[in-house]
């Protein structure tokens, strides 16, 4: 993978200057940008706050509680995703029903998109089946997590390969590749789930999503 990191600056003209048609640049949006008040070259959507800290000695922008559960997120401004992968490092928390978190892509709005996230509170619990609901598919609006789980049981969401602990870092990967969409946990070879898409969307903006508590660092989308 050719990565790049861009000056955040000029991020939004190399977004928009991406042909879909084109090679393309792996690109490294600015996530600290999300904590600033002009929130420059994202989207954020269903009243979504964040702030940028430093962890580590590594820049890291996560979730501010806000009034109303609910899922939000924020897209990156002008990037229109087909296929590719998405990587990124996370952070949620091992608390009960307390953290959901990962990414969105092909997104029309807030309330259409297709997303891949994690429930960290399940990666180490005792209850089996509880595991196996640790990382999840959906397509919203037809295909939330409640459907899916009632219609099409144990095949949309699965258990985490490897399970991070749920207060820990870890990496994501996820590859789309047409309606073909296959995730991956820290350097694992072979995927922890591979879903075939349920959307009819072939393209759209993609970016973060989570509920409750989330921490998120080093995001690189690569268009291939």
């Amino acid at each position: 993978m050719n990565r790049l990191p861009v000056p955040p600056a000029i991020l939004v003209l190399l977004v928009l200057s991406l042909d879909p048609a084109a090679g393309q640049t792996a690109i490294q949006p600015p996530l600290t940008d999300l904590g600033q008040s002009s929130t420059s070259g994202w989207e954020p959507f269903n009243g979504a706050k964040f702030e940028a800290i430093t962890e580590n000695g590594k820049p890291v922008v996560r979730s501010i509680p806000s009034a109303g559960a609910g899922d939000r997120g924020a897209f990156i401004a002008g990037l229109d995703f087909a296929n590719g992968v998405i990587e990124i490092d996370l952070k949620g928390s091992s608390q009960p029903a307390g953290s959901f978190l990962g990414l969105v892509f092909h997104g029309e709005s807030g309330t259409t998109y297709d997303a891949v996230y994690f429930r960290p509170f399940n990666f180490h619990q005792s209850d089996p089946t509880r595991r196996d609901h640790a990382v999840q598919y959906m397509s919203h609006p037809d295909w939330d997590w409640q459907r899916l789980r009632k219609e099409k049981p144990g095949v949309y969401e699965a258990r985490a390969k490897p399970e991070p602990g749920g207060d820990e870092w870890f990496h994501a990967r996820v590859e789309v590749r047409d309606f073909q969409i296959r995730v991956f946990i820290n350097q694992a070879e072979e995927p922890c789930l591979e879903v075939t898409k349920l959307s009819k969307s072939t393209r759209g903006k993609v970016g973060l999503w989570f509920n409750g508590v989330a921490s998120f660092a080093n995001l690189i989308v690569d268009p291939q």
